[in-house]
Protein backbone atom coordinates (compact mmCIF):
# COMPACT_ATOMS: atom_id res chain seq x y z
CA UNK A 1 0.00 0.00 0.00
CA UNK A 2 2.83 2.38 0.87
CA UNK A 3 4.59 1.67 -2.45
CA UNK A 4 1.38 2.37 -4.35
CA UNK A 5 0.99 5.70 -2.56
CA UNK A 6 4.59 6.71 -3.35
CA UNK A 7 4.11 5.68 -6.99
CA UNK A 8 0.96 7.82 -7.29
CA UNK A 9 2.68 10.84 -5.69
CA UNK A 10 5.64 10.55 -8.09
CA UNK A 11 3.30 10.16 -11.05
CA UNK A 12 1.33 13.20 -9.92
CA UNK A 13 4.49 15.34 -9.57
CA UNK A 14 5.82 14.25 -12.98
CA UNK A 15 2.68 15.53 -14.64
CA UNK A 16 3.43 19.03 -13.29
CA UNK A 17 7.04 18.91 -14.47
CA UNK A 18 5.95 18.03 -17.98
CA UNK A 19 3.35 20.79 -18.00
CA UNK A 20 5.72 23.49 -16.78
CA UNK A 21 8.23 22.74 -19.52
CA UNK A 22 5.56 23.05 -22.21
CA UNK A 23 4.53 26.53 -21.03
CA UNK A 24 7.79 28.14 -22.23
CA UNK A 25 7.26 29.28 -25.80
CA UNK A 26 9.78 30.60 -28.33
CA UNK A 27 9.15 34.21 -27.29
CA UNK A 28 10.25 33.34 -23.74
CA UNK A 29 13.46 31.74 -24.99
CA UNK A 30 14.18 34.70 -27.29
CA UNK A 31 13.96 37.08 -24.33
CA UNK A 32 16.72 35.19 -22.51
CA UNK A 33 19.27 36.76 -24.87
CA UNK A 34 17.52 40.11 -25.17
CA UNK A 35 19.63 43.24 -24.64
CA UNK A 36 16.81 44.84 -22.62
CA UNK A 37 13.59 43.73 -20.95
CA UNK A 38 11.57 45.49 -18.28
CA UNK A 39 8.29 45.17 -16.46
CA UNK A 40 5.79 47.74 -15.23
CA UNK A 41 3.59 46.45 -12.46
CA UNK A 42 1.19 47.57 -9.76
CA UNK A 43 1.55 46.39 -6.20
CA UNK A 44 -2.05 45.54 -5.36
CA UNK A 45 -1.61 46.00 -1.60
CA UNK A 46 -0.14 49.52 -1.88
CA UNK A 47 -1.60 50.50 -5.30
CA UNK A 48 1.86 51.76 -6.37
CA UNK A 49 3.17 51.27 -9.92
CA UNK A 50 6.82 50.34 -10.32
CA UNK A 51 9.25 49.76 -13.17
CA UNK A 52 11.94 47.12 -12.98
CA UNK A 53 14.60 46.33 -15.60
CA UNK A 54 15.18 42.58 -15.34
CA UNK A 55 17.32 41.75 -18.36
CA UNK A 56 20.14 43.45 -20.20
CA UNK A 57 23.91 43.64 -20.24
CA UNK A 58 24.11 47.38 -19.58
CA UNK A 59 24.49 48.68 -16.06
CA UNK A 60 22.74 51.98 -16.76
CA UNK A 61 19.44 52.60 -18.53
CA UNK A 62 17.68 55.81 -19.47
CA UNK A 63 14.08 55.89 -18.27
CA UNK A 64 11.80 58.36 -20.05
CA UNK A 65 8.13 58.77 -19.23
CA UNK A 66 6.03 60.60 -21.80
CA UNK A 67 2.43 61.68 -21.75
CA UNK A 68 0.18 60.19 -24.40
CA UNK A 69 0.93 63.11 -26.75
CA UNK A 70 4.64 62.24 -26.66
CA UNK A 71 5.80 65.08 -24.40
CA UNK A 72 8.60 63.98 -22.08
CA UNK A 73 7.63 64.52 -18.43
CA UNK A 74 10.28 62.48 -16.57
CA UNK A 75 13.86 61.39 -17.34
CA UNK A 76 16.22 59.47 -15.09
CA UNK A 77 19.21 57.19 -15.44
CA UNK A 78 18.53 53.98 -13.54
CA UNK A 79 20.51 50.85 -12.70
CA UNK A 80 19.43 47.40 -13.85
CA UNK A 81 17.63 46.30 -10.66
CA UNK A 82 16.25 49.67 -9.60
CA UNK A 83 12.57 50.07 -8.79
CA UNK A 84 10.97 53.42 -9.55
CA UNK A 85 7.81 54.54 -7.79
CA UNK A 86 5.27 56.09 -10.16
CA UNK A 87 2.92 57.60 -7.59
CA UNK A 88 3.76 61.12 -8.82
CA UNK A 89 1.84 60.41 -12.06
CA UNK A 90 -1.80 61.44 -12.19
CA UNK A 91 -4.52 59.35 -13.83
CA UNK A 92 -4.06 58.84 -17.56
CA UNK A 93 -2.07 56.96 -20.17
CA UNK A 94 1.71 57.18 -20.37
CA UNK A 95 4.46 55.86 -22.61
CA UNK A 96 7.33 54.24 -20.73
CA UNK A 97 10.60 54.16 -22.67
CA UNK A 98 13.71 52.48 -21.38
CA UNK A 99 16.87 52.48 -23.45
CA UNK A 100 20.48 51.43 -23.10
CA UNK A 101 23.44 51.53 -25.46
CA UNK A 102 22.00 48.64 -27.53
CA UNK A 103 18.25 49.06 -27.80
CA UNK A 104 15.09 50.79 -26.60
CA UNK A 105 11.81 49.32 -25.42
CA UNK A 106 8.42 51.00 -25.05
CA UNK A 107 5.27 50.19 -23.15
CA UNK A 108 1.98 52.07 -22.76
CA UNK A 109 0.53 52.06 -19.26
CA UNK A 110 -2.69 53.41 -17.82
CA UNK A 111 -2.93 54.76 -14.32
CA UNK A 112 -6.43 54.87 -12.89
Amino acid sequence: MKKLFIFLVVLFLLSFVGYSQESFDQEWYDKLNSPLEFIVYENFSTKLHSIRVYRGDSTEHLLTIKDYCGNSIYNKIIARDTEIDLTFLSCGQYIIEISNNKTARFQVIEIK
